[in-house]
C-alpha cells in the first residue's frame, strides 16, 4: 500500500470517527435537552440536536447531515391546521437559535475536526520570583 492510500485510509477513519461522535452528541442532546417554545403546541419541542448534525454537514458536506423531519403521534389534520400559526414560527425560531449556536461552536472546533489541529493544553505559568526590595542608592 502506497503512502497516498495510507493517508486516505487515515482520513476516512478520522472522518468516520468524528461523524460517529457528532451523532452520539446529537442523540444525547435529544434526550437531555428539549422544551416547548410555544406552550400552546407542546408537541413542538426545541432540542439542540441539529447543531452537531449541522457541524457535520459543514465539515463533510450535505450528505453527512441529511435530516428528515417527522411529526410523531400527531394526526396530519392537526399538523395542517397548525402549519402557519405554530409550526412555521417554531421552525423559524429553532432555525435561528440553531444557526447562531452552530456558528459559535463550529468556529471554535472546525480547525480541529477538519484540519486535525491538536488541542493545546493550558500551559502552566512559571512561578513568580519573590520580590526583593533593592537597597536605595542614596549618596
Amino acid at each position: 500500500m502506497n503512502e497516498k492510500d495510507k493517508r486516505q485510509r487515515v482520513q476516512n477513519v478520522r472522518k468516520l470517527a468524528v461523524m460517529a461522535m457528532l451523532v452520539a452528541v446529537s442523540v444525547v442532546l435529544v434526550y437531555l435537552v428539549h422544551f416547548p417554545i410555544i406552550p400552546a403546541v407542546a408537541f413542538l419541542e426545541y432540542d439542540p440536536a441539529d447543531i452537531p448534525i449541522l457541524i457535520g454537514a459543514f465539515a463533510y458536506g450535505p450528505a453527512a447531515g441529511i435530516l428528515t423531519p417527522m411529526f410523531m403521534t400527531v394526526p396530519v389534520d392537526v399538523v395542517d391546521a397548525l402549519l402557519l400559526p405554530a409550526i412555521l414560527p417554531f421552525n423559524l425560531i429553532k432555525a435561528g437559535v440553531n444557526s447562531i449556536l452552530t456558528f459559535l461552536v463550529y468556529k471554535t472546533i472546525s480547525r480541529h475536526i477538519i484540519h486535525g489541529e491538536e488541542w493545546k493544553k493550558a500551559e502552566e505559568e512559571p512561578e513568580a520570583e519573590p520580590l526583593t526590595a533593592e537597597p536605595s542608592s542614596e549618596s
